[in-house]
């Protein structure tokens, strides 16, 4: 979830810093009766799942794995002289949701493998997976 408003300093300066551990805990949607009541009725349940993932969590890192601990940052990388095809999923199969014209910057949030990196698209507020063949 690094492309996330929350966790996205590189985009909002109200983001946590990249050094804060952080989680995101979704309990359920305000929507859906069924969640909203026992959200309301219940907060015993959440807590322990929640309890439960921390400890979890706890019991299996390393204390001692300080690299844990830097974030991961990407360099920023700029499209090729066709440009780039920006898709649904780090695959060549996948639907391409947009197109960035040649020399466009892009900033990766992430990879995925096989060359893939992920970018953040403003326009359709979601992540995109772009090939590193169609880079500078």
């Amino acid at each position: 979830m690094r492309g996330y408003f929350g966790f996205s300093w590189w985009r909002f300066s109200n983001a946590l810093s990249p050094y804060t551990p952080a989680v995101l805990v979704e309990m359920g949607f305000m929507g859906n009766e069924a969640d909203r009541i026992r959200m309301r009725d219940t907060p015993e349940f959440y807590a322990d799942i929640m309890l439960q993932g921390i400890q979890l969590f706890l019991d299996g890192y390393d204390r001692e794995d300080l690299d844990a601990l830097t974030p991961v940052l990407h360099p920023v990388r700029y499209a090729g002289t066709e440009g780039v095809a920006a898709r649904g999923s780090p695959s060549f199969g996948s639907a391409v949701l947009e197109r960035y014209e040649a020399g466009r910057r892009l900033m990766p949030v992430d990879t995925a493998g096989d060359g893939w990196y992920e970018v953040f698209s403003r326009g359709l507020w979601r992540g995109v997976w772009i090939h590193e063949s169609e880079l500078e």
